[in-house]
């Protein structure tokens, strides 16, 4: 779009947002860290996912997570003079009661500043078919209610 039309148009409330959040970010900062969360039942896979997406290699079986797990994984960024590349990793267990307790008052899962860069990854059992889409209803609406 052209200045002046649109959105960009001087005076508008969308350039004024953007010139908010130009001033507001710190030029030396860089890229925002990435925030993982690995959700699902109980048996579902979510370490051996998490596992196999760390450490391809990694012949050993993965071990049952115990409440909340945190990693991390770090890369080499793609620009020369930026900091490498960080994502947070948590994997949350399949209880059901600490998944809501964790959503409700928590200030690790999906915080206002990680909503912009963070991925919520379901696992699903596909081995017990008709567990599947009750069991994606529940965590869907877990997450919907922490946003």
């Amino acid at each position: 779009m052209n200045a002046g039309t649109g959105i960009y148009t001087s005076g508008s409330i969308w350039a004024k947002a953007l010139e908010q959040s130009k001033a507001q970010k710190k030029p030396e900062a860089g890229k925002e860290d990435a925030h993982v969360y690995v959700v699902g039942p109980k048996g579902s896979g979510k370490s051996t996912v998490l596992s196999r997406f760390l450490y391809p290699t990694k012949l050993e079986a993965a071990k049952p997570s115990q409440a909340l797990e945190y990693t991390f994984a770090r890369k080499a960024s793609n620009f020369a003079d930026a900091r490498k590349d960080l994502a947070h990793i948590w994997e949350v267990a399949g209880n059901e009661a600490f998944a809501q307790q964790l959503v409700k008052g928590s200030q690790i899962f999906l915080t206002y500043r990680q909503v912009t860069t963070a991925v919520v990854v379901i696992v699903l059992d596909l081995s017990d078919p008709g567990a599947v889409v009750p069991s994606a209803s529940q965590w869907l609406d877990l997450v919907k209610r922490k946003l």
